[in-house]
């Protein structure tokens, strides 16, 4: 599946509501949100979408969600990127996938976190692609929750 915009870039984020580390991650992804605007377009995705609608805006107003959120009904979109976990990212350029897996070094294992990252995976191949060149990286395995 191609994934199509009228920015140059996308990242497109699995997010889950009762996930510790989407909501841990809020931070870092609005930050980057705001960096990359406007050249890159940011979504969240929610998989999960047995939860009632307004726990999606209320965790949009918690965590203030800066870029669009999309709730996943059929698992359309998680389905066609093979996503796993939540938090799990995708860069796409002109319909192609060029880095996906995990936001950052900060999480090591479930529950088991560095005091502060190393490597900003999501960061660099955006950065890397917005200059014109492939990612280095395009797959880090992520940690998170499973998407059921």
């Amino acid at each position: 599946m191609k994934f199509y915009s009228v920015k140059k870039l996308q990242v497109v984020i699995f997010l889950s509501v009762d996930c510790p580390l989407s909501q841990k991650y809020t931070r870092t992804l609005n930050e980057l949100s705001k960096t990359f605007y406007p050249d890159v377009a940011f979504y969240g995705v929610f998989p999960d979408t047995t939860s009632p609608r307004k726990d999606y805006s209320q965790f949009q107003k918690k965590y203030e969600i800066p870029f669009e959120l999309i709730l996943d009904k059929g698992r359309k979109l998680t389905k066609a990127l093979k996503a796993q976990i939540t938090p799990e990212c995708f860069v796409i350029s002109k319909g192609e996938i060029l880095y996906h897996g995990a936001i950052d070094d900060w999480v090591v294992g479930l529950g088991k976190t560095k005091s502060e990252p190393k490597i900003n995976y999501l960061q660099n191949a955006i950065s890397d692609v917005l200059s014109n060149t492939t990612p280095v990286i395009d797959y880090i395995k992520p940690i998170g929750c499973f998407i059921d």
